[in-house]
């Protein structure tokens, strides 16, 4: 539903646009309207709507006049200006402001249905694309090792999130493991922004096609943000019939302390494999005390079993070793994802026909998000670490199976250059190659020297810069041309990597 306010001096028409908008445009709703230019820019300052649409002539203060007022506040709202035939030198003037609809009156109702639909469309598009940039920066901020208080601020300030925020708090969702498809993903992010009302903002995001985290910012400590979450979670396993686990963070108040909140709820999450799935846990109430799991008595019959390829006798020292491990009170989760990759490890040396890489033969990531959520208790990990010994026992993976390596980087790069200018989300390329969107994020920095968003807009920002030197076009065509919708923020973002505007590099390369 998009919000629609109305100006014009003439009542008859201002009343008879409500009637056709209400009875013939189900996607609009009229929330206001005025009688000239002064109270509209009052009630439209007021109100934020998406769509005004306005005569140009009115008595105390033209149409004009009233968006040039409402442009310089950073007013974000769509304009359909209503003209006569003897009112072009006016149009002209719209057309310089940036006003791309017009109707001429006596207004007819499938024009402004159609033109309303355009708006619409335009509408969405451009809110994919902040949406797009959102999770860009989220991301960002949440994946990569920057510490920088300043960039961090920048970044945020980009999206429009709260930088002075009393707390920040991170949780990440997991929905029994499953792929959330559009429609759920939809569904529960209205959930939880109905929720949060209260609070500063939340950023809602697919962390993997199995987990959606959550970032809050406001004065809350984390002591209602674990009562929001359970009433989410209670209504979200009555809609979905689905299991529901979550992961939350510590309560952190510095901007550069985000990513830890993060990381803390993944950690919290993982330990649904101890605690058990379907339950809010808090990394504040989980332990994380260090332990040893594998004794060497335990590397050495294990491997003497995996030579010896006895498969009975590799089942029984797991079976001990996860004994061992339920009889522990506490214990950290990280050791637990060493032990068992040193189990997958040991076992792939001890097969000397399998030159291979582990990820490759597990069929899983065990470092990663994705990879562990899984396993639902430690039965099922367990079980996971048999099947994957026997299948190195079984010569599953035998010389003749040789693994077909890429250079993932660069076939991103290149996907990356041939298409910058749409709307393209890491989640998107993760998708697209087949890879962890963390993993990915961390590789493209490792072999690039740079975050993915960086990369993105320093590559925008370069044709832009061809642009300005070698074509006549105007600056909001170039901003749209190169991925950007609004120009005020493409323009900021020039001016960070370049040192000036682009109307100033322009002047300066003439």
């Amino acid at each position: 539903m998009y919000t629609v306010v109305i100006v014009d001096d003439e009542k008859a028409i201002v009343k008879g646009l409500q009637t056709i908008l209400t009875r013939e445009v189900p996607f609009c709703r009229v929330i206001g309207w005025a009688y000239d230019g002064t109270e509209g820019f009052d009630v439209c300052s007021k109100n934020n709507p998406d769509i005004v649409i306005t005569d140009i002539r009115m008595l105390r203060s033209d149409g004009l006049e009233m968006i040039q007022r409402l442009l310089d506040i950073g007013c974000k709202s769509k304009f359909i200006i209503l003209s006569g035939y003897s009112e072009f030198e006016y149009a002209k003037k719209g057309i310089r402001l940036g006003v791309n609809f017009y109707i001429n009156k006596p207004v007819e109702e499938e024009e402004l249905f159609d033109c309303l639909s355009r708006i619409a469309s335009e509408i969405e598009s451009e809110r994919s694309r902040f949406e797009n940039l959102k999770e860009f920066v989220i991301r960002d901020i949440l994946d990569e090792s920057n510490d920088n208080i300043h960039e961090i601020q920048d970044l945020l300030e980009l999206i429009n999130f709260p930088i002075s925020a009393a707390h920040y708090t991170c949780a990440l969702i997991e929905i029994n493991g499953d792929t959330l498809g559009k429609d759920d993903m939809e569904n529960i992010q209205q959930l939880l922004r109905v929720q949060f009302s209260g609070y500063e903002d939340v950023f809602i995001f697919k962390y993997t096609p199995a987990h959606i985290g959550v970032l809050a910012a406001g004065k809350d400590n984390g002591d209602l943000f674990k009562e929001h979450l359970t009433t989410v979670k209670n209504k979200l396993a009555k809609q979905l019939q689905k299991t529901l686990t979550i992961g939350i963070g510590l309560s952190r108040q510095r901007l550069n302390e985000i990513r830890d909140s993060f990381k803390e709820a993944i950690q919290a999450l993982n330990y649904k494999l101890i605690k058990g799935a379907g339950r809010i846990i808090k990394f504040s109430e989980i332990d994380n005390a260090p332990f040893t799991l594998l004794e060497a008595d335990d590397l050495k019959r294990l491997e003497e079993s995996m030579h010896n390829a006895d498969h009975e006798m590799c089942n029984q020292i797991i079976d001990d070793i996860f004994e061992k491990l339920q009889s522990l009170q506490h214990f950290s989760w990280s050791d637990l994802q060493i032990h068992c990759l040193n189990i997958i490890l040991l076992g792939v040396r001890s097969v000397p026909q399998a030159q291979i890489q582990v990820h490759d033969i597990i069929g899983v990531d065990i470092i990663s998000l994705e990879g562990i959520s899984r396993f639902q208790t430690l039965e099922q990990l367990k079980a996971w670490l048999k099947k994957t010994l026997q299948k190195l026992l079984s010569h599953q993976y035998s010389a003749d199976f040789v693994p077909q390596k890429k250079d993932v980087i660069s076939e991103v790069k290149k996907y990356i250059a041939e298409n910058f200018n749409q709307n393209l989300s890491l989640a998107d390329l993760s998708t697209r190659y087949f890879l962890n969107p963390h993993y990915l994020s961390q590789l493209f920095r490792e072999k690039t020297g740079e975050t993915y968003l960086n990369y993105l807009m320093r590559l925008r920002v370069n044709h832009a810069k061809k642009l300005l030197e070698e074509t006549d076009m105007k600056i909001y065509e170039i901003c749209k041309a190169v991925g950007y919708i609004d120009t005020t923020h493409f323009s900021r973002l020039f001016e960070k990597f370049v040192g000036c505007k682009p109307s100033d590099y322009r002047k300066n390369k003439l």
